[in-house]
């Protein structure tokens, strides 16, 4: 079981549980200000510890899932040249000095 907290405006997800008759607490924080954000995560996280595929209480913390997170996606970047000519291929409705303001920019 898993809910939020908030503390100094951070939010921190607090994670419950029962092991041989002992009840075991751990609060993590999320590092985020939006509630909204921190709503998503702990549906996310809780239903991962509740699989089994996280454990707050042996070292796990949402800082590690957000590095993975990061080296799952580091391969999939485009430069900024490819960014820019896909961003503006995609505006079908503007005229060329558009299209050219936007390169510039």
């Amino acid at each position: 079981m898993a809910s939020l907290k908030k503390r100094n405006g951070i939010y921190y997800i607090r994670f419950f549980t029962n092991e041989n008759g002992e009840n075991k607490r751990k609060a993590l924080s999320l590092g985020t200000t939006l509630k909204r954000e921190a709503e998503k995560m702990l549906i996310e996280y809780e239903d991962k510890f509740q699989r089994g595929e996280i454990d707050p209480f042996n070292g796990w913390s949402p800082k590690m899932e957000a590095q993975k997170k990061r080296k799952s996606l580091s391969g999939k970047h485009m430069s900024m040249k490819k960014a820019t000519d896909e961003f503006i291929s995609k505006r079908n409705q503007a005229n060329q000095k558009t299209k050219d303001h936007y390169q510039r920019a």
